[in-house]
């Protein structure tokens, strides 16, 4: 194993983050408000990843970096994102565990919360809360449709598999390119948002902070209303759109931007995720409408925003789901269900995404046809391609393990002391990366209540949902330590 590529890489990462911090220290200069809970961070930042930097140099021809070596910068560059991430929350004089709480719900793109009053913080730390977010999405982007691809190339077959039939187009052969093509588009779609957001007199913070949490499909918001606080159908309209665009496949937005507009449209998983996504919202709205609201017109700008905020795994609110007095518990349970679906691949949505829940489901009725003809020769098709068999056996596993994941950490907070429909939402809300849950968790409420332990387990689970479970997983394996 490369350690010398391995921890100068990750003090890149570590670097990167004090250049960051520099973003919200000038909205705190801007508004005078307290700057040293970034001033510290900053210069422990930038002084320790330089220090790794520096002391593990390498050679070009000693940067090789391998299978093992990616999925270890991978997980503990989000690990220590996370860490350094916290440390302008640990100078605004909250406790080291909520900080890391926030700070890893803040890159993983979750957005649960444990800021019991949110506009008493500084301009400056709301800021960089939004910042996380808008910084995790494009990380996972890049991951995910430039780095792992390229790695898959070289042998592994956990993402070799599914990316043989999941990724909508090669973009551009060197990775740097790629990289920054996706980013590009990245930045493109969050100044549209900002404009956009402008024009219905957004006030220019708000509209930015709105944007890092929208298209990251995050959810943080410097209001403690969240978008309800602007009761602006306009407003929602435009944030609706911005989820919905992170949510699907980076690529396609890539050959939708070429002209490829067919092309688009022929990708099953995003036919699929279409569907579900219009249903959900027929079934909430009528729902809503004869049991709650009365009104069809109030009950789908209801269900449309909740329905593509969940889906999305975004998290922004504009009505409490989790009270009865506003949301059946019927429709509680869609929005459960689609919790755990997802976007799509390549975006920067959590859940499971739907190309997988869809592969399963053909796998399912390939099943039924088989017992009807034993002797047929059936094989999955996606996109056109045939699914290999490793492909299959990766994308059960993956959700095998995704449920199991979700069913011991969920006993763990039972066996607390707290409520199952707490535990079990705040769990799924964790790994799904969504944040607002039910009962105690709702969208207008927070984790502040938890116990320390239940809040690191919560942040484990976040992590290992954010980077699909295997990332992180297999670093707990003794083969993988092992030499090679």
């Amino acid at each position: 194993m490369n350690h010398r590529a391995i921890i100068s890489t990750l003090g890149y990462i570590v670097f990167s983050i004090g250049i960051m911090m520099f973003f919200p220290l000038l909205v705190d200069i801007y508004y005078k408000e307290a700057i040293f809970e970034f001033l510290y961070p900053i210069a422990i930042s930038i002084i320790i990843g330089s220090i790794l930097i520096l002391c593990f140099r390498t050679k070009k021809d000693e940067r090789s970096i391998f299978e093992r070596e990616a999925f270890l910068i991978v997980a503990l560059g989000w690990l220590l994102a996370a860490i350094f991430g916290s440390l302008p929350y640990l100078f605004s004089s909250l406790p080291p565990i909520d900080s890391f709480f926030e700070s890893m719900s803040g890159f993983t793109t979750t957005g649960s919360t444990i800021l019991v009053d949110i506009e008493a913080y500084s301009r400056g730390l709301l800021f960089w809360r939004s910042m996380t977010q808008w910084l995790g999405g494009m990380g996972i982007i890049v991951l995910f449709l430039a780095v792992l691809p390229t790695i898959s190339d070289r042998g592994s077959r956990l993402f070799k598999a599914e990316t043989s039939f999941l990724t909508a187009e090669r973009i551009r052969p060197k990775i740097r390119d790629t990289m920054r093509i996706f980013c590009l588009i990245y930045l493109l779609f969050s100044v549209i948002e900002v404009i956009l957001l402008l024009l219905c007199r957004v006030p220019l913070y708000e509209a930015i902070c709105t944007a890092f949490s929208t298209l990251s499909t995050g959810g943080f918001h410097p209001r403690a209303d969240s978008i309800a606080y602007y009761q602006s159908p306009i407003v929602e309209f435009i944030v609706i759109i911005f989820m919905l665009i992170g949510s699907i496949n980076f690529s396609l937005h890539f050959m939708a931007l070429k002209g490829k507009i067919k092309n688009v449209l022929r990708n099953e998983e995003l036919r699929f995720y279409l569907i579900i996504l219009l249903v959900s919202i027929g079934i909430v709205t009528i729902d809503l409408a004869l049991r709650i609201h009365g009104n069809f017109l109030i009950s789908f700008r209801y269900a449309v925003f909740q329905v593509v905020s969940t889906i999305t795994s975004t998290g922004f609110a504009t009505i409490d789901f989790s009270s009865s007095t506003f949301w059946t518990p019927s429709s509680a349970l869609i929005l459960f269900i689609l919790m755990f679906l997802g976007g799509c691949r390549g975006s920067t949505s959590g859940g499971i995404k739907e190309a997988r829940i869809h592969v399963v489901i053909k796998c399912i009725r390939r099943e039924f046809r088989r017992l009807l003809h034993p002797e047929a020769v059936m094989p999955i098709k996606y996109n056109g391609k045939i699914v290999s068999e490793d492909a299959l056996h990766s994308i059960f596993a993956f959700v095998l393990l995704y449920f199991t994941v979700f069913a011991v950490a969920g006993s763990v907070l039972i066996f607390m002391g707290y409520d199952p429909i707490t535990s079990l939402s705040s769990v799924a809300t964790a790994m799904e990366n969504f944040g607002p849950g039910l009962a105690l968790v709702g969208p207008f409420n927070n984790y502040a209540f938890f116990n320390p332990f239940a809040k690191i387990l919560l942040t484990f689970c976040m992590w290992v949902g954010r980077l699909e479970i295997f990332t992180v997983l297999i670093i707990f394996l003794p083969e993988f330590w092992r030499r090679y």
